[in-house]
């Protein structure tokens, strides 16, 4: 029986590999699992998404399965991913909160793993190809939607601008990793050649400007903050030595950073960041107030936490004497640490550190690897964006930590590209 189990998978292992190295496959499942937020507003083309995501999550989840069988591995990071979602989805169910959001959440977050995890084994190129397409197209539609109307082109119950990546403060969910597939795929060009790709930096930096210039125009301070990291890190890479500006530093940096801020309130040390540059007050325009109102109900539930609750429960948890009262404040923590632990109490914390743990062991082992540093200093500033928000659709926060495992075969894959070409001008 088991051998039959076992040929049936390496048959049916074959055709997926085939699949696989199909650009079109992977940037029409790209576009699938990445909806933007504007479509989520037309009905009919979201009950189609819903249909497609289905689809597509039961074909990445059979070929994973397999993989699995055939293989008798799994990507550590892509486990702990899925347990962290089974304690997130047990916490919602005993305080009998949103149990449908948090199903369909972890099981799209759960799934974008496997599919960046099943893809960066077989081709590793492709993916960061076909994924950059798809991402830098929904950059630079978000950009000629915030022109053309700088007032927003739709409206919520929270707030009265979004555009087609939703809210000022989310865009950077999908700014940031095509960000950074643009960094890997330049070097993933120039690997191994003398002289360098002016097309492809030059189509990097665009990129990177573009969501310098979207965070500006929408006046949100923390993706300020992080494209302009980013457009740093693009332009002075080569001074960022492995020794001091790896994953390691980065994370000790963030949850240093978190103290001094979030529990002991030293941001007057950036006053001058905050207020001259930034240009909002010292209560990070009402986050304090959010933070110590979360810290109460944290000491409520400390093991399992809270779950995730409906909208309008969790506003009520915040109707507390602030402006922020019926806005979207009260929707989240505003710090991606308080709201583990809101959502999942000290069980839920200590597998997230454990995430973070199993990232950095990866990217430490290949932190001389320009594709490591890549990824380590995007999730390095996407963590420092969570220190005052909480990235709610957020796939490729775990996604970019999954392929920290695959940075040599990116390295090998640019090589590859390499010698290729050399072999042709021959």
């Amino acid at each position: 029986m088991i051998e039959k189990i076992m040929a049936a998978a390496d048959c049916f292992g074959q055709w997926y590999q085939k699949l696989l190295k199909s650009c079109f496959f992977l940037s029409a499942i790209a576009v699938i699992l990445f909806q933007p937020s504007y479509f989520t507003q037309l009905p009919v083309l979201d009950k189609v998404y819903d249909v497609l995501q289905i689809l597509a999550g039961l074909c990445i989840g059979i070929c994973y399965l397999a993989e699995i069988v055939r293989k008798r591995r799994i990507n550590p990071i892509v486990a702990l991913v899925a347990v962290y979602y089974g304690i997130l989805i047990l916490s919602t169910l005993l305080n009998q909160g949103d149990m449908k959001g948090i199903l369909l959440r972890s099981a799209n977050f759960v799934i974008i793993c496997m599919m960046l995890d099943l893809i960066a084994v077989y081709n590793p190129k492709g993916l960061i190809s076909s994924l950059l397409i798809v991402l830098e197209a929904m950059v630079y539609l978000n950009l000629v939607t915030i022109l053309i109307f700088p007032e927003g082109l739709y409206a919520s119950d929270y707030f009265s601008a979004y555009w087609f990546l939703g809210y000022k403060n989310q865009m950077i969910n999908v700014m940031l990793p095509a960000a950074c597939f643009g960094m890997i795929r330049y070097h993933m060009e120039t690997e191994g050649k003398l002289e360098k790709n002016w097309k492809a930096w030059i189509r990097a930096f665009i990129l990177i400007l573009t969501t310098v210039l979207s965070a500006v125009l929408v006046h949100s301070g923390a993706s300020i903050l992080i494209t302009g990291a980013m457009l740093i890190f693009w332009l002075f890479q080569g001074c960022f030595v492995d020794k001091l500006f790896n994953f390691r530093n980065y994370l000790i940096l963030n949850i240093l950073l978190f103290f001094v801020i979030v529990i002991f309130r030293m941001q007057n040390l950036f006053a001058f960041l905050i207020e001259d540059i930034l240009h909002k007050n010292l209560t990070l325009t009402g986050r304090t107030v959010i933070w110590d109102r979360t810290l109460e109900l944290i000491g409520e539930k400390p093991i399992l936490g809270h779950g995730v609750p409906f909208y309008e429960d969790r506003k009520l948890q915040y109707a507390i004497e602030t402006k922020w009262i019926n806005k979207a404040a009260g929707l989240h923590a505003h710090d991606r640490f308080l709201e583990t632990l809101y959502r999942g109490g000290i069980v839920l914390l200590i597998h997230y550190l454990a995430i973070l743990l199993t990232t950095n062991h990866y990217l430490m082992k290949f932190r001389k690897l320009k594709g490591a540093k890549i990824i380590a200093f995007t999730l390095f500033v996407y963590l420092t964006g969570m220190i005052t928000e909480f990235y709610d659709f957020s796939p490729m926060f775990f996604g970019l930590m999954t392929l920290s495992c695959h940075c040599d075969r990116f390295e090998s894959a640019g090589m590859k590209n390499a010698e290729n070409e050399t072999e042709g001008s021959i």
